[in-house]
């Protein structure tokens, strides 16, 4: 008889550790380790319950890394149905040229800050360690910065192998404040330790949701807040982690009488000695059979049936409707749609229409992760969602396949307005929870008519559908007499009717430098909408064009890059009359000849037209009755009307300003935040151009220097910022640096307006890196700080978008928020979503955003 598949799990925590990382204080990994034991051993539905802690092994700061390899083999080495790895501990990143070739460590008690390489364990050696003892499936948990970093790339397709981790790529991870279980193991230990409904045991996809859920309640001044995140292959993520509580007997009720209790051993004794010998042997070789298939059952998906094993589809979407699309594909997810068996999953991605228009035109350089794509656009989509037909035809390739479009909802382009921003443009009320209705032509004169030129913040157009539909609403739909059709020499026309005047083409330049956007950048509808509230540090937007689900579905309290000066200030929506409807078609990407996933498409497709899916849309604050017909655009229209938008906008000047002082060289700070402003720089347009100041240069902290001759540098270079350019002094006096910027910009301009036939100066912008205004016994000079940024944005005309590389990142009441506010910028913090932040932002610069 075979034996029964046994279960095993390896704990792992250090937190004695030679460098100058903090985060994790002694004791505080045993403890962290303790409580998944706990969590693992006690609660009635766990996985190891009843079995004395046999098959866990806790590992307390092993010494070398030889000491893990040892402990994995030995725990493996009997091919395990289930192998469970845990670790706490400190990471190392080893920063890449991209993110793609970034090197994640694991550190043991004896790894050597300066040769990391050598003395720590590269996470894709755990994972071919984890692997090689054949276990039918391998669940790797990492409570450690940078965790998240390149796991979804060491997935094995033909292997059921499942990571969680408690942080994004190239993002580091709180401790905790009191030195006891981290937040992230915490978390973990409290959803292994909830019983759950009966019947259902916990999976490793179930236990990623519900972390995530969790992690949503941290406080908003948490400083590097854990971030969770699953990534399965094969069937990993339907791997069970707890025991179905319906499968336990119920305890028995104590005896009433007052016999005395003879005792467990000896009831025991008399119970067997009642019963023949074959019988018990029979009876033993039954329980022994049904344990085995009992465990065997456990750790796999489900009961063995004809079913096919899930399939996680990707769907990709512009940023702005990922949170909606995420929220639908839960539910999808959760419903009991189609047969008992059915269990796929759907993974949402929020991409630029730039960065998938690019991965639609190289497939190929597209799965190679050629051109940062994969950290741009996400990996290639199954399906594609954008919010209109407009947007299909604009990211559509020369040779991609996309299948008939499935419009599944619709939403309306909205003016939203405050109440104040409402009556400065003289717009009637429309009444709680009801939208108005505005123009074109009298929104123009509307605004033109204020005193303080205040502006509309409009989403760019090279990230959100949003924008491009808007922009096309601004031009003329049917030619005015004696006007040439924009088609007619294609024998086709604009082809949507709406009947209302919009903007003269004529006029249209003029009212794009004049009334659209103008000093903050803008990414997405709700970027927009959080800066429409910010109001800093002037109210000079008077209103933002967004989307109707956009604005019903918003919360200032989300709002990051731009925090609301008072988040319950109520919004007014009013349609915009002369701009089409957006239809939202939904495609399949490609000609996938995998039955498997064809057949999860056509479920997904035909839930989503359900009564079920058409539910879920309108939580999402999506309209699911697409009551208007579609929009279909002339896909060379499109790019006309690009083009046109793009000459309206002066070329863009950007002064990046990098802080080189001493602490700059910690922890790597300096090589992560190069490579994310070097990969953020590779989207500048042609014409665009930047230059790189560092600063200091003197022990007073004063002092900066050019690197190159000015404005000369193109996107596609690098900065060639290394360790022998940081200063040995720590101090940096941002006042004296950001006075040098203003000087620079200033003289730049007096250049631009004496370049004869230069119609339309030069737009500029100032990218600083820093780790925070510091001169030694003195107090950073917040107010002087205010005043030298104010007079960047406000008088120059160059926001400021910082890079903050302290702990604190852009907390309020520090130098990154100060100067990021009071000069109409932006803020991001160092960590692993900061290079595809600094791409969106320099984007949105690039589309003359500011």
């Amino acid at each position: 008889m075979a034996k029964a598949p046994r279960m095993r799990a390896l704990l792992i925590g250090v937190d004695t550790y030679h460098g100058a990382d903090l985060l994790l204080r002694p004791g505080q990994a045993d403890a962290s380790v303790d409580a998944v034991y706990e969590a693992l051993t006690e609660p009635p539905h766990a996985l190891f319950r009843g079995t004395k802690g046999a098959g866990i092994r806790r590992l307390r700061s092993p010494a070398r890394a030889g000491d893990i390899e040892n402990a994995v083999n030995l725990v493996t080495r009997s091919a395990p149905a289930l192998f469970l790895l845990y670790y706490v501990g400190h990471g190392r990143l080893v920063f890449g040229a991209d993110p793609l070739q970034d090197r994640l460590y694991l550190t043991v008690s004896e790894t050597d800050p300066a040769h990391v390489a050598s003395t720590a364990v590269a996470l894709e050696d755990l994972v071919t360690w984890a692997l090689a003892g054949d276990s039918e499936r391998v669940v790797l948990v990492l409570d450690t910065c940078y965790s998240g970093n390149l796991t979804h790339h060491l997935l094995r397709e033909g292997r059921n192998l499942s990571f969680l981790t408690s942080a994004r790529q190239r993002q580091r991870v709180t401790a905790g404040e009191d030195g006891g279980v981290t937040p992230f193991t915490a978390a973990l230990a409290k959803v292994l330790r909830a019983p759950g409904p009966p019947g259902h045991p916990l999976t490793v996809h179930g236990l990623g949701k519900a972390l995530k859920d969790l992690a949503k309640g941290q406080p908003p001044a948490t400083v590097f807040p854990w971030k969770p995140e699953e990534f399965s292959s094969g069937d990993g993520a339907s791997t069970r982690l707890t025991r179905p509580l319906d499968t336990l007997p119920p305890a028995s009720p104590p005896a009433e009488d007052d016999t005395a209790d003879p005792g467990p051993l000896a009831r025991l004794w008399h119970w067997i000695s009642g019963i023949p010998r074959w019988r018990l042997f029979t009876a033993a070789t039954i329980l022994a059979l049904l344990a085995a298939s009992g465990v065997y059952a456990l750790v796999r998906g489900g009961p063995e049936t004809p079913c096919a094993p899930p399939v996680e589809l990707r769907l990709a979407t512009a940023p702005e409707e990922a949170a909606a699309m995420t929220d639908v594909a839960t539910a999808y997810e959760a419903s009991a749609f189609g047969t008992s068996c059915h269990r796929g999953r759907v993974s949402v991605t929020g991409a630029g229409l730039d960065a998938l228009a690019e991965g639609f035109r190289d497939p190929q350089g597209w799965s190679e992760g050629a051109n940062n794509l994969l950290s741009a656009a996400g990996p290639q989509p199954d399906l594609l969602l954008l919010p209109s037909s407009a947007d299909l035809d604009r990211v559509r390739g020369p040779d991609t396949h996309f299948s008939t479009p499935v419009h599944i909802a619709r939403d309306l382009p909205v003016l939203t307005v405050t109440a104040d921003g409402g009556e400065r443009l003289g717009l009637p009320d429309p009444g709680p929870g009801r939208v108005g209705t505005v123009d074109w032509p009298a929104l123009r004169h509307a605004l033109t008519g204020l005193k303080d030129h205040a502006r509309l913040l409009r989403p760019s157009p090279a990230l959100s559908g949003t924008g491009l539909v808007h922009y096309l609403g601004m031009g003329h739909d049917i030619p005015p007499a004696g006007h040439a059709d924009p088609g007619g020499e294609r024998g086709e026309s604009f082809t949507y009717r709406t009947g209302t005047p919009t903007i003269p083409p004529a006029e249209r330049d003029a009212r794009e430098r004049t009334l659209i956007a103008g000093g903050g950048s803008v990414l997405d509808g709700n970027d927009a909408l959080c800066a429409l509230l910010a109001r800093r540090p002037a109210p000079r937007y008077a209103g933002a064009l967004t989307t109707l689900r956009a604005t019903r579905a918003f919360k200032a309290v989300d709002c990051e890059r731009h925090p609301a000066e008072d988040p319950d200030t109520p919004l007014r929506a009013y349609r915009v009359a002369g701009a089409p409807a957006l239809d939202h078609p939904l495609v399949r990407v490609g000609t996938d000849a995998d039955a498997a996933r064809a057949d999860e498409i056509e479920h997904f497709l035909t839930w989503v037209t359900s009564e079920a899916g058409k539910n879920a849309l309108t939580t999402a604050h999506l309209d699911p009755a697409a009551r208007e017909e579609n929009v279909r655009l002339d896909p060379r229209h499109v790019a006309d009307q690009l083009n046109a938008y793009r000459a309206a906008h002066p070329e863009l000047r950007v002064e990046v300003v990098f802080d080189v002082s001493r602490s700059m060289a910690e922890d790597s700070k300096l090589t992560g935040a190069r490579a994310a402003v070097d990969e953020a720089l590779g989207h500048l347009g042609g014409k665009a151009r930047y230059q790189v100041r560092v600063f200091p240069t003197g022990k007073d902290g004063e002092g900066s220097t050019l690197r190159d001759s000015p404005w000369q540098a193109k996107g596609t270079q690098k900065l060639k910022l290394g360790s022998d350019d940081v200063n040995k002094d720590r101090q940096a006096d941002l006042v004296s640096v950001l006075g040098t910027v203003r000087g620079d910009i200033a003289a730049a301009k007096e250049a631009d307006r004496s370049t004869p036939g230069d119609e339309a100066p030069h737009q500029y912008a100032v990218l600083l890196v820093t780790d925070g205004d510091y001169r030694e016994g003195k107090r950073p000079q917040l107010d002087a700080l205010a005043d030298v940024a104010a007079r960047l944005g406000r008088v120059e005309g160059a926001p400021v978008h910082v890079v903050a590389t302290r702990p604190e990142g852009c907390a309020s009441g520090y130098e990154a928020d100060t100067v990021a506010r009071y000069s109409g910028g932006g803020c991001t913090r160092l960590g692993p979503e900061l290079a595809a932040a600094l791409s969106r932002t320099v984007t949105a610069l690039d589309e003359g955003e500011d």
